[in-house]
């Protein structure tokens, strides 16, 4: 085992920020049995290996994890994944994927970078569209006018309702000739 000094186990914590949130508590949960966490998942995200679902339960065998314990290291996984901050770290230039332990692996592809870039948008997207509602939703008018009939003109008429269209019907007969 390796000594270090209290310089460098101050400066290792300082540097680590702590997870927010349901993942945090899993985190705390996986600590409070007394087991190590990945190092991929202590700290700043970091893209993980494309086979981290394989690697996880040789990695938990290892290290003394019971199926209770696995169940939740794996929910863990699931909630980092989906995080901003986990998408972010995908998106990033020469992002490299790293296995349980923290070691590089392999470096993201451009399709995992845009497919995340996509994720992280539309992520950002939802929570904009959930800040933008009302916070009691009883108290918004039920017969407000929409948008695009706001902005109408009074002098156009509303467009009629219509009635669904019709599909032409398509015949084989004499095709063959």
């Amino acid at each position: 085992m390796t000594t270090t000094s209290r310089k460098q186990a101050t400066d290792t914590k300082t540097k680590e920020p702590k997870p927010q949130g349901y993942f945090a508590k899993l985190i705390d949960q996986i600590r409070a049995r007394g087991l190590p966490v990945p190092t991929a998942l202590a700290g700043e995200a970091q893209p993980l290996a494309l086979s981290t679902r394989a690697d996880l339960p040789p990695w938990c065998e290892l290290n003394g994890y019971d199926d209770d314990a696995f169940g939740v290291l794996n929910e863990a996984i699931g909630v980092h994944t989906r995080s901003a901050s986990y998408l972010k770290a995908l998106v990033a230039d020469l992002a490299v994927r790293v296995d349980l332990d923290g070691c590089p692996v392999s470096p993201v592809s451009e399709l995992d970078r845009h497919s995340a870039a996509l994720g992280l948008y539309l992520k950002e997207r939802k929570d904009e569209a959930r800040r933008a509602k009302p916070a009691d939703p009883v108290a918004a008018p039920a017969s407000s006018p929409s948008p695009i009939a706001a902005k109408a003109p009074a002098s156009v008429p509303a467009a009629p309702a219509s009635a669904p269209a019709k599909r032409p019907i398509i015949s084989l007969a004499g095709a063959g000739k």
